[in-house]
């Protein structure tokens, strides 16, 4: 019996897996849980963030409104908190060589090797209702600029004036992430997610799926904060999410939502015949 109500996103660098019903054997630990509300979206409270190991915190109030959106591309923070953070990092790296890399532009550094991006801090984030928390490691937060660029860059942007949090596909890597819907709660296992520089093979005859998505709640579309904005069913919601600004971007962001569903039929395939 395969239990629709849960289902999990595993991103990694390039692909990643969804799969409906769960499945632990991607944990490298147990999973941290904490309270999530769904509405228009999946949203969780923020606490705080800091540097692993350091219990003074760089971010620790005005997170406002967060929501959990594997569509969009980068994690949004609102201004003041991006300035912080970034400002942070910064200063960070200047007094440890440099992260292991060399300064190439505003947030941006260029490395030798992809090894060498474990060098930028860790994160620690915290919630603020259930008291979890977890990593948010530089191999996250941190992106290559174009493919078999030695140029990375922050993964976390300015939102703007807007009063609003989005911990998007750049806050996800490496984390397997668990909707319970039943439950109301969102679990965080650090995970070995699969990596698909290939789009893998479909399935090699027709399937039907025994789950109905159920009501589709589509009037309710945010307001826009820049950039554009496409719908997108997770489990049994339709949810509209944010798209970066730039073309590439736009397209990368609907080539990884198409991946993601073709590995979730086929994750579902393989749960059923099990």
């Amino acid at each position: 019996h395969v239990d629709s109500s849960v289902f999990s996103m595993c991103l990694s660098e390039q692909g990643g897996l969804l799969t409906i019903g769960g499945n632990s054997s991607l944990h490298r630990a147990a999973p941290v849980w904490v309270p999530m509300k769904m509405r228009a979206s999946y949203s969780v409270v923020l606490s705080s963030v800091s540097f692993e190991g350091d219990s003074s915190s760089v971010l620790s109030s005005d997170f406002g409104f967060t929501m959990v959106d594997s569509g969009t591309t980068f994690t949004y923070l609102p201004q003041p908190l991006y300035g912080k953070l970034s400002d942070a990092v910064t200063r960070f790296c200047k007094t440890n060589q440099e992260c292991g890399g060399k300064p190439s532009g505003s947030g941006c550094w260029t490395m030798d090797r992809k090894e060498d991006v474990e060098k930028f801090p860790s994160l620690r984030v915290k919630f603020r209702q259930g008291g979890g928390s977890m990593l948010w490691r530089g191999q996250s937060y941190m992106y290559r600029k174009t493919v078999n660029s030695n140029k990375w860059c922050f993964g976390f942007q300015d939102n703007g004036p807007v009063r609003e949090t989005v911990l998007g596909a750049t806050w996800m890597i490496g984390q397997d992430v668990i909707f319970d819907l039943n439950k109301g709660r969102l679990g965080l296992a650090p995970a070995d997610c699969p990596s698909f520089v290939k789009r893998p093979a479909g399935p090699s005859r027709p399937i039907s799926l025994p789950v109905p998505l159920g009501k589709l709640a589509s009037s309710d579309k945010p307001a826009a904060s820049g950039g554009g904005w496409m719908p997108h069913v997770g489990g049994a919601m339709l949810r509209w999410t944010r798209l970066p600004a730039t073309p590439l971007l736009q397209g990368a962001a609907i080539a990884a939502l198409l991946l993601l569903a073709l590995c979730g039929v086929l994750s579902l395939v393989r749960n059923l015949g099990a």
